[in-house]
């Protein structure tokens, strides 16, 4: 395992705020598998998961901690919450 692998921002907030990757995929809609995913760099979330998890960390963590160019961190409060299990508009 590379230290690098311990460092990911979303395994840090997780850590922080005492949570499971089970509890925080609850809260975002995804196993916790995808979380761990997540964290160790084996996949990234999809545009709706980022948005999840940037309306769940307040906007701390946000498009480009997933190496992607930053689309989710302009719309965390500009738009209705998206609960667990629910369709994007449109």
């Amino acid at each position: 395992m590379r230290p690098s692998d311990w460092d990911h921002p979303l395994r840090r907030w997780r850590l922080d705020n005492n949570l499971t990757g089970e509890q925080l995929g609850k809260m975002i809609g995804v196993t916790k598998f995808a979380i761990s995913d997540y964290e160790y760099r084996r996949r990234r979330p999809k545009w709706l998961t980022r948005r999840r998890i940037a309306e769940v960390t307040g906007g701390a963590l946000g498009d480009a901690d997933f190496g992607l160019p930053n689309e989710t961190q302009s719309v965390v409060g500009s738009r209705p919450s998206i609960t667990a299990g629910s369709e994007p508009p449109g």
